[in-house]
């Protein structure tokens, strides 16, 4: 019992301390709060391959560029549809305080992807990307970018941002 005990309290210990090292907040002269959040190569990589609409990926490789995400596969299935040689970039956006992800450039053999699973897997790599980088719920995204070290993102919460 002991021994499952120090375990959990080193996982937590482990997960605290990743936490730290993947967010920062500073005051701004308003008196909101500014919360940085920096997502490392292999958080984007586990979100994008664990995609409830994107199944039976082979040999997926994400890079991380300046501006975008670039993702490529010998062959992924989308909502029952399948294609190979797929790439494609993935860019961020801030919109009206939001995070918006969208699929471009895609390039792929085989059979073609209905626009709408595109635009379904859009909102979904959305709303994982922002749980992972949104510190708070209600703050609002002040800025997104993508380099080869990260996704960085700059929320906003109190003052100019949200309450």
């Amino acid at each position: 019992m002991k021994k499952i005990r120090l375990v959990f309290m080193i996982g937590i210990l482990g997960l605290f301390m990743l936490s730290c090292s993947l967010f920062s907040m500073q005051r701004t002269a308003d008196g909101a709060l500014r919360v940085e959040t920096n997502l490392p190569l292999q958080v984007i990589t586990n979100i994008l391959s664990s995609a409830s609409e994107m199944t039976n990926v082979v040999n997926m490789q994400v890079e991380l560029r300046d501006g975008y995400i670039y993702v490529h596969a010998d062959s992924v299935q989308f909502q029952n549809q399948i294609a190979t040689d797929v790439s494609f970039h993935v860019e961020l956006t801030e919109i009206n305080g939001l995070l918006a992800a969208q699929i471009t450039n895609l390039d792929m053999s085989g059979n073609m992807i209905d626009e709408s699973a595109i635009e379904s897997y859009n909102q979904m790599l959305t709303e994982e990307l922002t749980k992972a980088g949104q510190q708070v719920d209600q703050a609002k995204l002040e800025n997104v970018s993508v380099s080869p070290d990260g996704i960085k993102m700059v929320w906003l919460l109190g003052a100019n941002g949200s309450n």
